[in-house]
């Protein structure tokens, strides 16, 4: 599906205001292991590059919805699906669990914190009960063992614990968090070694906190505020192959972003002051670059700036029939729907 793009926004730079820190979470490891898991989920062709939302393999993040009433899933791009409990009110977590460069039909029970993912590449679904809502887990999926497949894995709000099942090798479990400040988990590659990160932002503070797979390291770096409305999108915005740091401040729609090729800043106003859209932003172009994104949950538009300054909008979904968008952060996810 090819889509027409349109006139561009103006993109100022600003200096974005220091924000306060938050905490993480905690946990006992008691969940048990699926053990038909490592069979079901088997080594495919290896990723040239990782769109998330990409149901087709095609390359690009697709126009997607989960109908959290009815346990429908509805994509432009591709065929639509009945995956879910009609009115359990479970979390998508669309991802490529098994490798073949495809996202798969997944999503969370909060109550249970059991994981349903349908496989794109056999069709077999896959069941492992990991985390649970009511002790302030957050579903916090993606590649942290680097092996092209997406791994179960919670951030404990509470405690500020990571709970990890990785594909290749089993459970990884370890403290990066502050204990009761409701930290948002946001992972990403954020040192480009191919691994998924341990990170976390607290909205009091605004400082991100990263922990790099590649050398153990950490840092931190004030970016954002919860009060004045902030949502942290992270992605990797300039397509250097490293996660960037990035807010959606949904009353005024600016995108405040930190390139990690050059360190520049970037302040770019797309979206609707005061109509409190939701940030998606995604690979929709497949040029290697996440693209600034935002659904409005009234009449179900989604607005999609792409890296030539360019704009295409779609039509797709509802909130008032209860519909998710699925670039969107589980965190957000849980929190406001």
């Amino acid at each position: 599906m090819k889509f027409q793009k349109s006139s561009a926004f103006s993109i100022t730079l600003l200096t974005l205001v220091a924000a306060p820190a938050l905490t993480a979470c905690t946990s006992d490891a008691s969940e048990s292991i699926d053990p038909n898991l490592a069979e079901q989920v088997t080594a495919l062709s290896s990723c040239t590059a990782h769109h998330r939302i990409d149901f087709n393999g095609n390359g690009t993040t697709d126009f997607a919805v989960f109908r959290q009433t009815t346990g429908q899933w509805f994509n432009v791009q591709s065929p639509n699906a009945v995956f879910g409990v009609a009115g359990q009110l479970d979390i998508p977590v669309a991802e490529d669990y098994d490798g073949d460069c495809k996202a798969d039909h997944a999503y969370w029970n909060p109550s249970t914190g059991t994981w349903n993912v349908r496989l794109s590449s056999t069709g077999a679904t896959v069941s492992q009960q990991w985390g649970s809502a009511s002790l302030g887990d957050i579903p916090s999926p993606g590649d942290y063992d680097g092996d092209e497949k997406t791994d179960f894995a919670v951030f404990r709000q509470s405690t500020g614990q990571w709970f990890i099942i990785q594909s290749s090798n089993g459970i990884s479990n370890s403290v990066f968090g502050v204990a009761g400040e409701q930290d948002v988990p946001v992972p990403g590659d954020y040192d480009g070694d191919g691994k998924t990160d341990r990170a976390y932002w607290a909205p009091a503070t605004g400082t991100w906190n990263l922990r790099f797979s590649s050398n153990g390291t950490t840092t931190t770096h004030v970016w954002g505020l919860g009060s004045v409305g902030d949502v942290p999108v992270p992605g990797d915005y300039d397509g250097d192959g490293k996660t960037d740091l990035a807010v959606f401040r949904q009353p005024t729609g600016q995108w405040f972003t930190i390139r990690s090729s050059t360190g520049a800043v970037q302040n770019l106003v797309f979206g609707v002051a005061g109509q409190v859209d939701i940030p998606v932003p995604g690979d929709y172009d497949g040029d290697g670059k996440t693209d600034p994104a935002y659904w409005n949950p009234v009449s179900g538009t989604w607005n999609v700036r792409f890296a030539d300054n360019t704009t295409t909008s779609q039509q797709w979904g509802s909130s008032a029939v209860g519909d998710i968008p699925l670039p969107a952060p589980p965190a957000y996810i849980l929190s406001h729907f």
